[in-house]
């Protein structure tokens, strides 16, 4: 689930320096398709097989902040839980500069297309999908929390990697995939305890949304 879910993240921004070489003086056309495509993705959403809600009653707060704060302090009430949290938060946070990174990183030092950037991201998309399909072979039926050092220090090198590497286009190719691979390595174990231990009633509330 998890390996689909990053995978189309990143795949929006692949498809649009695509898009945006294929149709130059068009721009809206991409924008058009994507939007459809969003569109296509919620109608079949709808044929999701409907279940029982979980905490049908639990009362719905208009005030956004009121409600962060409550859910904030249920987090706090739970050391492991609160640094889950923090731990999957820094982890979009990262992928979002990285994302933000990858298309400066692509035209100023690699000089690349749309298309050229696009085939970068995807290259961090098939490392996310990969690394978290690792993870989940190696957790097995556990929450394997001992992958996620090991996926933040690769974190680290390869971010220091793709800063030696500019001057070649397959290392940085390389780099990035490996740097989405230890990603994936990193965030699945988390994702994974926060979905065990989360209080069934603010199971959802507690999951940091992704961004991109």
């Amino acid at each position: 689930m998890q390996l689909t879910v990053y995978t189309m993240i990143v795949s929006g921004p692949v498809a649009a320096g695509l898009l945006l070489d294929a149709f130059p003086s068009k721009p809206y056309v991409p924008v058009a398709m994507l939007v459809g495509t969003a569109l296509l993705g919620l109608l079949v959403a709808t044929g999701i097989s409907r279940v029982t809600a979980i905490a049908a009653g639990e009362k719905f707060r208009i005030n956004a902040f009121q409600e962060f704060w409550h859910d904030f302090a249920e987090i706090r009430s739970s050391l492991a839980l609160y640094r889950t949290v923090l731990a999957i938060a820094f982890f979009w946070f990262l992928g979002a500069v990285y994302l933000q990174n990858v298309i400066g990183y692509g035209r100023d030092l690699l000089h690349l297309s749309n298309a050229g950037i696009s085939y970068l991201t995807a290259s961090v998309s098939i490392g996310i999908g990969l690394g978290a399909f690792v993870a989940g072979k190696l957790s097995g039926d556990q929450v394997e929390l001992g992958l996620v050092p090991i996926g933040s220090v690769g974190l680290g090198v390869f971010g220091v990697y793709l800063f030696l590497a500019h001057h070649s286009v397959v290392q940085v190719f390389i780099g990035h995939f490996f740097l989405g691979f230890c990603g994936g390595i990193f965030i699945i174990p988390l994702q994974a305890y926060l979905q065990a231990h989360a209080g069934e009633h603010s199971r959802g509330a507690s999951l940091p949304l992704p961004t991109s």
